[in-house]
């Protein structure tokens, strides 16, 4: 095309020189592709695709273009030209021409995403040129007069997530739309959630959870009331697993102080589970629940900070007491008339979850509302393959001396093999109770008095676990295990591995039960050096 200042190529024109209007589809302002007619709007280059036919390459009914030979092809399978790319050599349609040479799809991700310090220039800019001596430089120094891939609202050099803009720029976007109050301000408390996503490496990983997620949906809704974002507030919602990832996701930024969910969810949990059942039941069930369940896990919550799946196993408990609720309505049986005769014929007839009534029956004869019965244990299997002496010294020497297992997986596996601990214990170990004197180690319990002092602290404090690094972290998720021991000295594969000094200083189990460990092949402890 030929204009005032000369020659110009289609692709330079369309950039340049094109007028640019508002598209009468997608609503943003560029270069017009075709003209408004009586019967259609201005459309752009992105929304002038062509008439909806079958795709002669993927058979699918799309908006084509006749292509030569007569064929209709969509936007996706249009033939492309392809040529050796500059970067990794393979032959590949081109996506862009760079003074580096023409680069595949691949390849111009890669560079966009991986900007750095120009030769020349030495601010960090996309490398998508190179010097005399070959040395990468960016765009301007090629002699471009703009670099059209750093973003216009941030200058960060990259890949653009919209036109123009970056993905941290799109994201920052989104997070104030969604976080503004009634003022259209984001409010002061929720600026730590702003923050984080904003800090976030990989913006492009999360980009989409403003606008898709239902955990940012009922988010954008609390913010748009303008009341402050408290646990009270939370538990006002209906519980279920989006309210549950938004509280955590305002803990874990500090808009909101860190709770045990697990026992102060249950008392929602209740009243939704007891909304449809008889006004009878929900008058036994909540005292036992308020005075009982909570008030007995809150109280080794104390002690153990973080007990493992207390909340299913409160739920169990509920959910069966409710059970047998119902069981006895359909038999016309009250409660105060239960014998042992009928309980044994409902426990026959469930799962062996049902032998958690066993806390419920009792509370209830406690305060009169039934009689005195008794729930049988349920019976102990032996495992299944029980380890000799020397299976459980060789499983020791692994422990000690394979470094391509994980330490806390070693140690963990050590303590069971030696004094059976199970891993319900193992978990909730710390560097505190580990004591190193000289060459020798001592595990040991806290004393009631000092697990009273820890349950007192700040809720801020975090529990201190240890990792390979020696750095504390945060506690680990039920069914994990993180603890602390000294890490073993090398041995040959045929020294004698002995139980350590200090095996006769560890209190003894009341019961030689099997272990919990499924992963050991062993779970009860035969060999020497046994507790």
């Amino acid at each position: 095309m030929t204009g005032p200042d000369g020659a110009t190529c289609r692709a330079c024109y369309r950039r340049d020189q094109q007028p640019r209007r508002v598209c009468g589809r997608c609503g943003r302002t560029g270069p017009v592709a075709k003209r408004a007619t009586p019967d259609s709007p201005d459309l752009c280059y992105s929304c002038n695709l062509g008439p909806e036919q079958v795709c002669a390459a993927c058979g699918r009914v799309r908006p084509s273009r006749r292509w030569a030979g007569g064929a209709w092809r969509c936007h996706a399978c249009r033939p492309r030209h392809s040529e050796a790319c500059c970067r990794c050599g393979r032959c590949r349609p081109v996506h862009a021409r760079w003074p580096i040479g023409p680069v595949c799809a691949t390849c111009h991700a890669v560079i966009l995403d991986a900007p750095a310090d120009c030769a020349r220039c030495h601010q960090r800019r996309v490398l998508i040129a190179c010097d005399e001596a070959g040395a990468p430089t960016c765009g301007p120094c090629a002699g471009l007069d703009v670099d059209p891939r750093c973003c216009v609202a941030c200058g960060r050099p990259g890949r653009h997530y919209t036109p123009g803009k970056c993905a941290h720029c799109v994201l920052d976007d989104r997070l104030r739309a969604l976080l503004a109050g009634p003022d259209g301000e984001v409010a002061s408390q929720l600026w730590p959630v702003q923050h984080a996503f904003a800090a976030a490496q990989h913006p492009r990983s999360l980009i989409r959870w403003p606008q898709r997620s239902p955990s940012a949906k009922l988010l954008g809704q609390l913010a748009a009331t303008g009341q402050p974002l408290t646990h009270d507030l939370l538990d006002e919602l209906a519980p279920g697993r989006h309210e549950y990832h938004l509280r955590q996701v305002l803990v874990h930024t500090g808009v909101l102080a860190e709770r045990h969910d697990d026992l102060e969810r249950l008392p929602a949990w209740l009243e939704q589970t007891l909304a449809g059942k008889p006004a009878e039941h929900a008058r036994l069930i909540r005292p036992f629940v308020h005075w009982f369940l909570l008030r007995r896990a809150r109280r080794r919550a104390a002690t153990r900070r973080h007990p493992a799946t207390a909340g299913s196993y409160l739920r169990t408990r509920i959910t069966v007491a409710l059970r047998l609720l119902a069981w006895l309505d359909e038999h016309h049986l009250p409660l105060d008339r239960l014998d042992q005769a009928s309980l044994d014929a409902w426990l026959a007839g469930g799962n062996t979850s049902h032998y958690t009534i066993r806390d419920f029956l009792d509370w209830a004869a406690a305060r009169g509302p039934a009689p005195r019965l008794t729930v049988p244990s349920l019976p102990r299997q032996d495992p299944e393959q029980i380890l000799d002496d020397t299976q459980r010294w060789a499983q020791l020497r692994r422990c000690l001396t394979d470094e391509t297992m994980p330490l806390d997986t070693r140690a963990a596996a050590a303590l069971a093999l030696l004094y059976g601990m199970p891993l319900s214990r193992i978990r909730h170990l710390t560097v505190d109770q580990l004591n190193l004197r000289g060459t020798r180690s001592f595990l040991h319990r806290p004393a009631p008095a000092a697990a009273a002092t820890a349950a007192r602290r700040p809720a801020a404090t975090t529990r201190r676990h240890a990792t390979d690094s020696g750095q504390p972290r945060q506690r680990q998720r039920p069914g994990t295990t993180t603890l602390a021991v000294p890490r073993p000295h090398p041995r040959t594969a045929d020294e004698q591995v002995r139980p350590p000094a200090q095996a006769a200083r560890l209190p003894r189990r009341r019961s030689a039960g099997p272990q919990r460990g499924a992963h050991l092949p062993g779970r009860r402890p035969s060999g020497p050096g046994a507790g």
